[in-house]
């Protein structure tokens, strides 16, 4: 009897402990440059002002973020603590082109993003300029906000991205 019960015990321990390396062994993994992961460079670069989105390799070579990064930065920026690391997240994805902006709307349409971190992602969208047209529907529906400083910025990136619009004369 006392080695029945010992198995008893044993086979859900066992079973358990092979469904957490194969779980382990399968999800995936966040990317590495120089041994550190993406998420410590971000966190290194957010301590540092001006520092910009880079990867400086041993051999002195700058490594970008990219197109891979892309999930992973997004899972930077949707964190809700720290107001720094979404800050950059979101100057990372902007820098990426149309690659990053669904991203970047995700998290303007989001009622519990930070408002500095719309307003900088407001911005972002603004120095794209007419690449950025695919936010015209997203900036319109903000032009309704209850915040003022986002209707303006809004705004102000609508005037921008889309020639022509004008504040009297839009449609949604």
């Amino acid at each position: 009897m006392p080695k029945r019960r010992i198995l008893i015990i044993l086979f859900p321990v066992a079973a358990a402990a092979i469904m957490g390396l194969v779980l382990v062994l399968t999800c995936e993994r966040e990317p590495e440059y120089e041994g550190k992961k993406l998420s410590e460079w971000v966190e290194l670069n957010s301590r540092a002002p001006g520092t910009r989105w880079e990867y400086k390799m041993s051999d002195g070579r700058t490594r970008w973020t990219g197109e891979a990064d892309i999930p992973h930065v997004t899972e930077l920026l949707n964190r809700q603590k720290g107001f720094a690391g979404p800050i950059r997240a979101a100057g990372v994805l902007a820098s990426l082109g149309k690659a990053g902006l669904p991203s970047l709307f995700g998290a303007l349409t989001n009622k519990q993003s930070d408002l500095g971190l719309k307003e900088t992602i407001l911005w972002h969208l603004e120095e794209q300029g007419t690449n950025a047209r695919s936010a015209v529907p997203i900036l319109q529906s903000l032009l309704t906000d209850t915040n003022a400083g986002l209707r303006t910025a809004a705004s102000k990136a609508l005037q921008v991205i889309d020639h022509g619009w004008e504040p009297n004369n839009r449609t949604v």
